[in-house]
């Protein structure tokens, strides 16, 4: 009397894979691509756009550096010349409205009164 090993996940995912035609295997590929696409850009482009016309309407985007991706969940910002009293609001902005938090934050003070020089690394 023979028994059935239980088939994994993987091994009914390449199962149902090798049943599809190439046609739709093309499409299914396709499907996904789309989809991730469509993800990233909603949940990673779309809210440091938002970021961005924060900061122009906060007067910080002509100090604000570019926006540097580390990996899929860190970013990191650099200020030339900024007022330390318009970082703070936005440090509580970003956090509040995009879910980023300041995971780190380096400020040094410049010449003029009241601006410092800032590396701020966020954290989704």
């Amino acid at each position: 009397m023979a028994t059935a090993l239980p088939v994994g996940r993987r091994e009914r995912f390449a199962q149902w894979w090798q049943l599809r035609t190439a046609a739709e295997r093309n499409v299914i590929v396709i499907t996904a691509v789309i989809i991730a696409v469509l993800l990233l850009w909603v949940i990673v482009w779309e809210p440091l756009q938002r970021d961005r016309e924060r900061l122009a309407r906060q007067n910080l985007k002509s100090a604000a550096g570019p926006i540097e991706r580390i990996d899929d969940e860190h970013w990191h910002l650099s200020f030339a010349g900024v007022a330390f009293d318009a970082l703070t609001p936005l440090l509580e902005s970003l956090q509040r409205d995009s879910g980023l938090r300041a995971s780190e934050v380096s400020a040094t003070a410049r010449v003029e009164p009241g601006q410092v020089r800032a590396d701020v690394t966020l954290t989704r």
